[in-house]
This record gives structure tokens, C-alpha cells and sequence, in this order.
């Protein structure tokens, strides 16, 4: 049994232009380009000519895969939950909350195949969690306690990158590389390969992000550049980032780019589906722009409401995308309340052991931030090393 269903008239997006919200701007109002199959309300929405494209890639997945989906939206909120109190709670140094945009995420993660390489931001946690690495993994980055949290190698996903819009670069350079091995329009599905990278609105302000766009084009390179505009890039709105929306800019550099309802978990992965697979098989990179919505703080360091209308937040929280899954698998009787009441359960579990994994690390070694510096350790370094090291025993004299 598929959820696609062809013959009940799925489709993409209907939205009301110009609608208002309390005298302001409607800022969840993605415009007419915008891919979406699932209306806020859980309904299908119309067939269109915008969403037709994506209605193949839809029907080869099973209720049994949506069934998955809706479980790792609400396991990757509960794990974003669990990050940011053990951030208020003194356990992390700082959490970037992802909280709103699960559906991009998930969706993202699986729409991608094993052999697929993701380059992330930091608030990337979701989409981590669909590539088999653990919540500890990701506290122990954000706790301080390790040189990454996990190998790329073992994930095919890369270290957070901090510096924003650097990974663009580090993923336009793999693409290249993956094209230059022939691992690219062969036609053997568990051969080809496609990268994507992720960064949020403000991310496309930098000039890594726009370097790697012509890196990219004219290498005709296997990529995926996957835009989480969720509307604030910390406390500077779109408004003062670009006039241009992110999707747009992809004409510029001569390749595609869709807008897709960030919140809609079915069109962001039947849109990054058909974007990687079209990667994969030679016809070059793709921008995706999931408009969706940051319900939370930049990170656990901003405090939102500083800067933005406490109307917008309430908007939002009316497409919340979990909330949307849930109500389409009830009107189409693809899960019973048995199947939320075990994902709950599931979710509140295992929160219990991801917070005690993360509170239960070992402190490293203070001069550990020396050993991987360089294989061998020059002189200089060397000397600093044995000076922090009388530094750090002299308190130890000092307490004795």
C-alpha cells in the first residue's frame, strides 16, 4: 500500500496571496511557487502544476515509510528539547534549537541513500539523527568533550561547521571529487553519489555560499543545495538579507532551484528525492529553499523576542509539521492513536538515556587540545604544552 495515492489527487501548493495577519505581513505565505502536498490541516492538497514534478518520486513510498518519518520528527524534537534544557541546565556549553523544522530535516535524511554525503551547518541535529548518529554524539560536541563527536567516514555526514557557510565550500569541492572517481550517471543505484549541504537564509548572505554555487555549475558537479529559510539569520529577518527569495538565485547561476513547504514533510522529501536523484544521474546540482520557520531562539545564547511579533510565532505554530503528519495519517486511518501513544512513549525513554549519556561524560585531558594539532608536535608547541601542563600540576600542589 503506498500513501502517494495517484488516484486521490494529490498535489501542491494553495495559498492565499496578500492574506494578513493582525495588520501585518502573512510570513507564512510560501507564494505560488511554493511545492506542498500536505495542507496544514492534514488534508492533500490540489493537483498543480507546480507539485506535479514531484508526484513520481512520491509514489514509490509505502505508509509504512511516512509511518517512519512522522517517528523521527518526534524523536528529533524530543532530542532538541532534551538539548536545550541540558544547555539551561549548565551540561552544554550552547544548543541551536532546530525546533519547527523537523520536517525539512527528516525529510532530508531520508531522502538520501547510504552512499550520499551530507555536509551540515549546527543546527543540523535531525538530519544527523537519520544518518545513525546518536544524541550523545551531538552533546559531546556541544558539551566540549570531543574533537567532533563522530567520524564522517562512518555517516557519510560531516562534523558541524560553526563557521557559517564554509561547509558550502568543503561540500562543493567533495562533489567534484565524486564526479572526477565516476561515481555519477553509471546507472547503478548503489554506486552513483550525490552531496548535499545544508545552511539556513542568513548562510546565503555569506560568499562561501555563492562560490560554491559556480564552483558547483561549472563542474557540473553531483550536488544538493539544501536552504532552511526559516526566516531570521539570528536577529536580521529576510527583508534585510535579500529582495531576491533563495530558490531565485539558482537561475543566476544557471541551475535549478524549487521552493518547497519546509513544514510539509512528503513535498520536501519528494522535492530533495527527485533533486538528488537528478544529481546522481548527471544532470548536474540543484537548490532547494524549505521555507519553514525558526520557533525557537538562534541559540541558547538570543533571546527572539527582542526582535520579532509574538503574531508570527502564533502563525507558525498553526503549520507546526509534526502536528500536520499526524493528522494526515489519522484522516487516511495510515495509524491508529496505538502507533502515537508508542512513539511518545519511545520518544520519553529514550530522552532519559540521552540525557544521562550526555551528564556522564568524562572531562578530557586539558592538554588533549594539543595532541591532534599535528602528528608531530613542532617545538613551540611542544613547549606550550609542557608550560600548560606545570600550569594545571601547580594546582593540584596548591590544593594538596
Amino acid at each position: 500500500m503506498t500513501i502517494s495515492g495517484a488516484s486521490e489527487g494529490i498535489d501542491g501548493v494553495t495559498h492565499v496571496a496578500g492574506h494578513k495577519l493582525d495588520g501585518l505581513p502573512d510570513v507564512t505565505d510560501g507564494g505560488p511557487d511554493m511545492v506542498q502536498l500536505i495542507a496544514p490541516d492534514g488534508s492533500r492538497t490540489p493537483m498543480s502544476s507546480v507539485n506535479e514534478p514531484y508526484m513520481e518520486a512520491l509514489k514509490a513510498i509505502t505508509a509504512e515509510e511516512v509511518r517512519a518519518m512522522y517517528r523521527d520528527m518526534v524523536l528529533v524534537r524530543r532530542f532538541d528539547i532534551e538539548g536545550y534544557s541540558l544547555q539551561r541546565q549548565g551540561e552544554l556549553g550552547l544548543w541551536p534549537q532546530l525546533l519547527g523544522q523537523e520536517a525539512a530535516q527528516v525529510a532530508a535524511g531520508h531522502a538520501m541513500r547510504e552512499q550520499d554525503f551530507a555536509y551540515p551547518g549546527y543546527r543540523e541535529h535531525g538530519v544527523a539523527f537519520c544518518r545513525g548518529i546518536t544524541p550523545a554524539q551531538v552533546f559531546a560536541t556541544y558539551r566540549g568533550v570531543s574533537h567532533g563527536g563522530w567520524n564522517p567516514a562512518d555517516h557519510n555526514f560531516a562534523t558541524f561547521t560553526i563557521v557559517i557557510g564554509n561547509q558550502m565550500l568543503n561540500a562543493a569541492g567533495y562533489a567534484m571529487g565524486v564526479r572526477l572517481d565516476g561515481l555519477v550517471g553509471t546507472g547503478d543505484d548503489s554506486k552513483d553519489t550525490a552531496v548535499i549541504a545544508f545552511t539556513g537564509d542568513g548562510g546565503t548572505s555569506q560568499g562561501d555560499f555563492n562560490e560554491a554555487m559556480v564552483y558547483a555549475a561549472v563542474n557540473h558537479s553531483p550536488m544538493v543545495f539544501f536552504i532552511q529559510n526559516n526566516g531570521w539569520a539570528i536577529s536580521e529577518p529576510n527583508t534585510r538579507q535579500f529582495i531576491i527569495p533563495p530558490y531565485k538565485r539558482a537561475d543566476g547561476f544557471g541551475f535549478p532551484g524549487v521552493r518547497t513547504d519546509g513544514n510539509d514533510v512528503l513535498a520536501t522529501w519528494a522535492v530533495t528525492r527527485r533533486s538528488l536523484d537528478n544529481a546522481r544521474s548527471g544532470l548536474g546540482p540543484t537548490l532547494i529553499e524549505a521555507f519553514t520557520y525558526r520557533m525557537g531562539a538562534h541559540t541558547t545564547s538570543d533571546d527572539p523576542t527582542r526582535y520579532r511579533e509574538d503574531a508570527h510565532v502564533e502563525a507558525w505554530k498553526a503549520k507546526d509539521p509534526i502536528a500536520r503528519l499526524r493528522a494526515l495519517l489519522e484522516r487516511e486511518n495510515h495509524a491508529d492513536a496505538s502507533f502515537f501513544d508508542d512513539v511518545d512513549a519511545e520518544a520519553k525513554d529514550l530522552a532519559a538515556g540521552w540525557r544521562r549519556s550526555c551528564v556522564e561524560m568524562a572531562d578530557p585531558e586539558m592538554t588533549a587540545m594539543f595532541d591532534h594539532a599535528y602528528i608531530d608536535l613542532d617545538p613551540q608547541l611542544r613547549a606550550q604544552r609542557e608550560e600548560f601542563a606545570e600550569y594545571l600540576a601547580s594546582f593540584e600542589e596548591a590544593s594538596a
